[in-house]
């Protein structure tokens, strides 16, 4: 899993959303940066940490989108390896079609919690700056009964921000201090 293998993922949120990044880390970024991106102008010398603005093209050598590119050596990087990024625009398709382009260039797909696993086996988060981000990633619900009411919708809407089910969805943003115990949620659990 980890013998300096480089790996890659689509880095920002499923969903709609202007701009969408590829992440690459490991030894083959800055050759894979070669192979997917050029830049506009002038030949990119691939400086570290320093935006490029050009096009990501497939093997064939065909444009998939405009976009930049930043390449980020190690251990000056969030894994503390060669990090690539892609930025482009944010549709599936495209940035699944980007992937694919980067995994043909030898790269294999990311395992959840990759890159955060790398930054700690070098050196770069401790334990405890590790799981906070790992806290921050989404996990599927276990057990969770399924949803027949709107009340239950994780959208919010007027109904369901005066609705029980509101209550106890922002139940825990209740002091806990004895000082301040308060039961009534904030006013950002509300919609006015």
């Amino acid at each position: 899993m980890y013998a300096g293998d480089t790996i890659a993922a689509v880095a920002t949120p499923p969903g709609p959303g202007g701009i969408g990044i590829i992440r690459v880390s490991g030894p083959l970024s800055a050759s894979i940066a070669v192979r997917v991106f050029a830049p506009s102008g002038v030949a990119a010398n691939w400086e570290s940490h320093h935006l490029y603005h050009g096009r990501v093209t497939a093997a064939a050598g065909h444009v998939l989108d405009e976009g930049l590119a930043v390449l980020m050596r190690g251990p000056r990087s969030y894994t503390g390896e060669d990090v690539l990024e892609l930025h482009c625009h944010g549709s599936s398709v495209l940035l699944r079609r980007v992937l694919a382009e980067v995994l043909g260039c030898g790269a294999r797909l990311a395992e959840p919690g990759e890159f955060t696993r790398r930054a700690f086996l070098n050196g770069r988060l401790d334990l405890t700056q590790a799981e906070a981000v790992l806290d921050l990633a989404p996990r599927p619900a276990r057990h969770s009964p399924p949803s027949n009411s709107a009340a239950d919708s994780p959208r919010i809407s007027p109904g369901y921000a005066r609705s029980s089910s509101a209550s106890r969805h922002c139940s825990r943003y209740r002091s806990i201090s004895p000082r301040r115990m308060s039961t009534s949620p904030p006013a950002s659990c509300s919609v006015q």
